[in-house]
């Protein structure tokens, strides 16, 4: 009656899932701290931070230099001066809020092309020409200068058009002028595959253009296009529309710049083949051969870094993807010989984004390496490499992330999913099931189910 009465008890309990728990042992020893995450979080945050300020500043810097062009298409002189002035003040707080961060920087680069183009455009209304690169009234870069020159001749191609409509054919000209006249010092540039080099495309169309309005007025019969078809007057030289010391400099310092990019771009091959090829000879036992490539790595890392901190913006782009697999030879390493992730303090070459970076790439090496050790039925390690899998899913999840860092953290989640169904798979076998999982059977066809 006893154990009749416990059966019925059973029966009338209701039935509740249990609790979730994690698939091997709990949180493994030998990870990154939670002060060293915490840390992390407050830079990462802090980067963020400025990312959106520099964001807000630069919307409002582009709204106020697209507004000053409108003004000076309509002649309002006064009004563009003013937006001038403020968009100055504005640019020069963000200048400094950027604190030397080329990263942060770069993010107000647009509007201050379109407020070069302006401040161009104002000088030329002015003077008749093109202003040097010391008179714009705000610390530019060169390519912005450059660029902001660009987008100032495709300004010149409405202005001319609206000119030729008031039959000013004077100032029409002195825009064929200055365009051809730029258009002569660019092409002593040796322009790369770049944002610059197609709007520097744009300037060959822009003269066609205005030989075109200049001969269109040349057939009509108005009496101020009478002396292009009398006595039609040559482009002015280039001397007198533009400063030639300027556009040299700049062109030498275009040309030191992209020897100095292509030389890092060079080396840091050899960083990602050294490091890759380490990664190799890691998942064949070959320890001595992995350092040797991690030292070459490291050594070609070591000679580009005063390159890199002379010019941050050469460190983003091949070295920082270098530095990346660098990082997860390291940390594979690391880990293989002490079953722990490597703290970033022990690898001074790289900096956060680099860091998270490796480490993010290391959980695809994990995976292969559980594998391999799922196939000699080694249930420990493979717990090992899924528990060190999730502890950096979960850690990563509490960082602000963005760009091509974030879209590498979503890999993790596919890396930790593979590792999950290694447990399972691992449970079955050493359970007795010789066959592992077993796949869901596919539903018979009508023929099938009519021969049965």
């Amino acid at each position: 009656i006893f154990f009749r009465s416990l059966f019925v008890f059973y029966l009338r309990a209701p039935m509740l899932p249990s609790t979730p728990a994690p698939f091997g042992p709990g949180t493994p020893s030998g990870l990154v701290t939670a002060a060293e995450w915490t840390q992390f979080q407050a830079q990462l945050d802090a980067h963020n931070d400025q990312r959106d300020a520099m964001f807000k500043s630069h919307h409002k810097l582009q709204q106020l230099a697209g507004r000053a062009l409108f003004c000076l298409h309509r002649g309002d002189l006064a009004q563009v001066a003013e937006l001038h002035a403020t968009f100055a003040q504005i640019a020069r707080a963000a200048i400094d809020a950027a604190q030397g961060r080329v990263e942060i920087r770069s993010i107000i680069d647009g509007s201050m092309e379109s407020f070069v183009s302006g401040a161009v455009f104002v000088h030329f209304l002015a003077h008749g020409r093109v202003p040097a690169k010391a008179a714009i009234p705000l610390p530019v870069t060169s390519t912005e200068y450059l660029s902001g020159v660009c987008g100032f001749v495709q300004e010149l191609q409405r202005y001319a058009a609206a000119r030729a409509i008031q039959r000013d054919v004077r100032s029409v000209l002195l825009c064929r002028d200055v365009v051809e006249a730029v258009n002569a010092r660019m092409m002593q540039f040796d322009f790369r595959n770049s944002p610059l080099r197609r709007k520097y495309d744009g300037i060959k169309y822009t003269v066609k253009r205005l030989q075109d309005i200049l001969y269109e007025l040349s057939l009509t019969d108005f009496e101020e296009a009478k002396c292009l078809s009398a006595d039609p007057r040559p482009p002015a030289d280039a001397d007198t529309m533009t400063d030639a010391e300027d556009f040299e400099a700049l062109r030498k310092e275009t040309e030191e710049y992209d020897a100095t990019r292509d030389a890092i771009i060079k080396r840091s091959r050899d960083v990602t083949k050294a490091a890759k090829n380490a990664i190799y000879a890691l998942h064949r036992s070959d320890h001595a051969k992995a350092e040797q490539l991690l030292a070459e790595a490291e050594k070609a890392a070591q000679e580009l870094l005063p390159l890199v901190a002379a010019d941050r913006t050469l460190r983003f782009g091949s070295f920082a993807g270098g530095l990346e697999e660098y990082a997860e030879a390291r940390a594979f390493q690391y880990f293989l010989k002490t079953g722990g992730i490597m703290p970033l303090a022990e690898m001074p070459v790289l900096e956060l984004p680099e860091y998270l970076g490796g480490l993010a790439d290391l959980t695809g090496e994990l995976g292969r390496y559980a594998v391999a050790k799922a196939t000699v039925r080694d249930v420990e390690a493979v717990e090992r490499c899924h528990a060190i899998m999730d502890a950096l899913s979960g850690e990563l999840l509490m960082l602000r992330l963005g760009g091509d860092l974030y879209k590498k953290t979503n890999s993790i989640g596919w890396n930790l999913k593979k590792a999950e169904t290694l447990l399972y798979d691992l449970m079955l076998a050493t359970g007795g099931r010789q066959g592992g999982r077993t796949e869901d059977a596919p539903m018979p066809s009508k023929g099938d189910e009519g021969e049965a």
